[in-house]
Protein backbone atom coordinates (compact mmCIF):
# COMPACT_ATOMS: atom_id res chain seq x y z
CA UNK A 1 0.00 0.00 0.00
CA UNK A 2 1.39 3.20 -1.04
CA UNK A 3 1.46 6.50 1.52
CA UNK A 4 -0.27 9.13 0.11
CA UNK A 5 2.17 12.36 -0.60
CA UNK A 6 1.17 16.65 -1.08
CA UNK A 7 3.92 18.85 -2.15
CA UNK A 8 4.27 22.49 -1.27
CA UNK A 9 6.97 24.63 -2.18
CA UNK A 10 7.18 28.26 -3.76
CA UNK A 11 10.14 27.31 -5.46
CA UNK A 12 8.45 25.07 -8.70
CA UNK A 13 12.06 23.52 -9.53
CA UNK A 14 12.07 22.33 -5.87
CA UNK A 15 8.38 21.15 -6.29
CA UNK A 16 9.44 19.25 -9.59
CA UNK A 17 12.24 17.60 -8.36
CA UNK A 18 10.11 16.13 -5.51
CA UNK A 19 7.26 14.91 -7.45
CA UNK A 20 9.50 13.02 -10.05
CA UNK A 21 11.11 11.41 -6.84
CA UNK A 22 7.89 10.62 -5.93
CA UNK A 23 6.46 8.93 -8.83
CA UNK A 24 9.53 7.01 -9.01
CA UNK A 25 8.90 5.24 -6.07
CA UNK A 26 6.21 2.55 -5.61
CA UNK A 27 5.67 2.98 -2.05
CA UNK A 28 4.17 7.00 -2.56
CA UNK A 29 1.25 8.34 -4.48
CA UNK A 30 1.46 11.89 -5.18
CA UNK A 31 -2.31 13.36 -4.29
CA UNK A 32 -0.78 17.07 -5.25
CA UNK A 33 1.66 19.70 -5.71
CA UNK A 34 1.34 23.11 -4.94
CA UNK A 35 3.63 26.51 -5.49
CA UNK A 36 1.10 28.57 -3.35
CA UNK A 37 0.82 27.78 -0.12
CA UNK A 38 -2.26 29.25 0.26
CA UNK A 39 -4.09 26.89 -2.55
CA UNK A 40 -2.94 23.77 -1.41
CA UNK A 41 -4.10 24.69 2.43
CA UNK A 42 -7.56 25.03 1.49
CA UNK A 43 -7.50 21.80 -0.96
CA UNK A 44 -5.55 20.21 2.18
CA UNK A 45 -8.32 21.53 4.62
CA UNK A 46 -11.17 19.94 2.66
CA UNK A 47 -9.75 16.85 1.53
CA UNK A 48 -11.94 14.04 2.99
CA UNK A 49 -9.01 11.80 1.79
CA UNK A 50 -6.33 10.53 3.96
CA UNK A 51 -3.01 12.14 3.77
CA UNK A 52 0.01 10.30 5.29
CA UNK A 53 3.45 12.86 4.18
CA UNK A 54 3.34 16.32 3.60
CA UNK A 55 6.24 17.81 1.73
CA UNK A 56 6.76 21.61 2.73
CA UNK A 57 8.67 24.12 3.03
CA UNK A 58 9.18 25.97 6.04
CA UNK A 59 9.58 29.52 4.67
CA UNK A 60 7.26 30.55 2.06
CA UNK A 61 5.34 33.85 1.46
CA UNK A 62 2.08 34.11 3.49
CA UNK A 63 2.49 30.95 5.58
CA UNK A 64 4.96 29.50 7.40
CA UNK A 65 5.63 25.51 6.70
CA UNK A 66 5.28 24.78 10.18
Amino acid sequence: MALTCIVVDDDPYIVEQITEYINESEHLALMGAYTNPIAALEVISSTTNKIDILFTDLEMPGLSGL
